[in-house]
């Protein structure tokens, strides 16, 4: 621009203007230092020859070029600029006179960069989400626990929309018909896809918010802290004295990272009879589980925070949780592990692809070693009421006699042999087997053991009928099984008259 001394400001060339109050120091100067850019072409014809023209744009007309953080840091952070006065050659090959060009500095680089690097996220996002969602539409899953309860984004739509989940643990036990629950568990990999795609895109925008949330903060801290200093230098020139210091008391910002987020999870006012269905502890750990229900710390068991965080807590506390197993949907009914494979076709155990495809194997950890969790399982079997639990199965059938045996939803096959270690049963519950004590009871009575075949552990008769007969999940690992093998004690002799029996794979 050029200074004008009868008014003491500066008249700015073509495309030039004063540099807005976000540009503090130019814009107290009053100084031609804002670029105003018309289109990509023009910011490329003004820059060719000065720099490189790959990430040359106008993504905000009347601001300054973008070039890439390359040439943000150039000119003390303000970026890179032309000469005033050069002559440039277009397009098309004329060549004009140019007032010259500016880049971008660090602060708007920042912005803008931010923006096409999430709008590129997007992208990619959407495209992997819909390709997964076609690609896993024949897996699905088998309901081997109540998962109506865990923190999810469609939770609290619900809870918005005034329908909260008001599942009793028993949605393991489908009945015939199509239901919503049956229709997500056979498309369950694909919802799992979708779900995963749609926190995504929700992680990168309020991430991005925040970002440009803690940056305008920032920024507009630095305007206040100038305007402040330029306004007490003022005093001080006026008054002829230096100014007096004194304390003040500002408020901290404070991040609590020992809480359980509220609403996210499992309830903690329910009845006893939901604590063992679908609350209580859970083996699950890290900070994408909130252990509540009853019994365990809710101060422990996950992290959030308050204040500016706690968008981020939020999220990461209703991340989306991987389907149980591959054993819904039409691969499922192909292997016999669906819930309403037919009978003659239902999988009984004893193959190693399709234990795999059960997931049993990332289900490592297990709440052995949680003694007072033990006392109260021992309790709510041997001194509740069953009459007033939801679920109380009181008949047994068999096929023959001598094979099967059913309770409930459950199919207890007996084996007329031992467990061994090709069974592959849980470490800790096999331990407890060889020891003929159950990990509920502590008893060591001379009674058969089964083998919950969804998750490899193992109790006593007694302990395992009772449960089933509640239809309850394991109290171990919190997860139902449909398929039961039963074999003699470890200690005991086997039958003479024992027909042979299924052996060990």
């Amino acid at each position: 621009g050029t200074y004008m001394p009868d008014t003491e400001t500066c008249s700015c060339d073509r495309h030039w203007n004063t540099a807005g109050i976000t540009d503090t120091i130019d814009f107290l100067e009053g100084v031609c230092e804002q670029y105003q850019c018309v289109s990509d072409q023009v910011c490329r014809e003004n820059l060719r020859g000065h720099i490189d023209l790959d990430y040359v744009s106008c993504p905000v007309p009347k601001w300054n070029c973008y070039c890439g953080w390359k040439y943000a840091f150039m000119s003390g952070w303000h970026g890179f600029e032309t000469p005033r006065y050069e002559n440039v050659t277009n397009s098309t090959g004329a060549v004009r006179n140019s007032t010259g060009a500016e880049c971008m500095g660090v602060m708007y680089t920042f912005s803008v960069w931010s923006y096409l690097t999430l709008k590129w996220l997007i992208q990619q996002v959407v495209i992997i989400t819909l390709t997964l969602f076609v690609v896993l539409l024949c897996f699905g899953k088998k309901r081997i626990r109540c998962d109506h309860h865990d923190p999810s984004l469609l939770k609290e739509i619900r809870k918005l929309c005034g329908s909260p989940p008001d599942c009793t643990g028993g949605c393991h036990v489908q009945g015939e018909g199509w239901t919503l629950d049956r229709i997500t568990d056979d498309f369950a990999w694909s919802f799992y896809a979708l779900s995963l795609g749609i926190w995504t895109l929700i992680f990168l925008v309020v991430l991005f918010g925040l970002a440009m949330f803690a940056w305008s903060v920032v920024l507009w801290a630095m305007v206040l802290l100038l305007i402040i200093v330029a306004a007490v230098a003022g005093l001080c020139m006026l008054c002829g004295e230096g100014a007096g210091g004194h304390s003040c008391d500002c408020g901290g910002c404070s991040c609590d990272c020992c809480g359980c987020d509220p609403g996210a999870g499992l309830i903690d006012d329910g009845t006893l009879a939901d604590t063992f269905y679908w609350g209580g502890p859970h083996p699950l750990t890290g900070p994408f589980w909130c252990d509540v229900g009853g019994f365990g710390s809710t101060e422990d068991s996950c992290w959030s925070c308050n204040g500016f965080c706690f968008p981020i807590a939020w999220l990461v506390l209703r991340f989306p949780r991987m389907p149980d197993n591959l054993w819904g949907g039409v691969v499922g009914r192909f292997l016999g592990t669906h819930s309403f494979a037919a009978e003659d076709r239902a999988y009984r155990g004893g193959s190693d692809c399709i234990d795999f495809l059960g997931l049993y194997w990332m289900r490592a950890g297990d709440l052995h070693g949680h003694n007072e969790w033990r006392v109260q399982v021992h309790d709510f079997l041997y001194r509740f009421d069953a009459a007033e639990l939801p679920y109380h199965d009181i008949g047994t059938t068999s096929d023959d006699g001598t094979s099967y045996h059913r309770i409930g939803n459950a199919t207890i096959q007996l084996l007329h042999r031992k467990f061994g270690e090709g069974d592959r049963c849980v470490p800790s519950s096999f331990e407890d087997y060889r020891n003929n004590k159950c990990w509920i009871c502590q008893q060591e009575d001379e009674i058969d053991w089964d083998l919950w075949l969804t998750c490899k552990h193992m109790y006593c008769q007694n302990c395992s009928e009772k449960m089933l007969r509640r239809r309850m999940p394991c109290p171990l690992c919190r997860v139902f099984s449909t398929s039961i093998w039963r074999g003699y004690r470890s200690n005991g002799s086997i039958p003479s008259h024992a027909p042979n029996g299924v052996s060990s794979p």
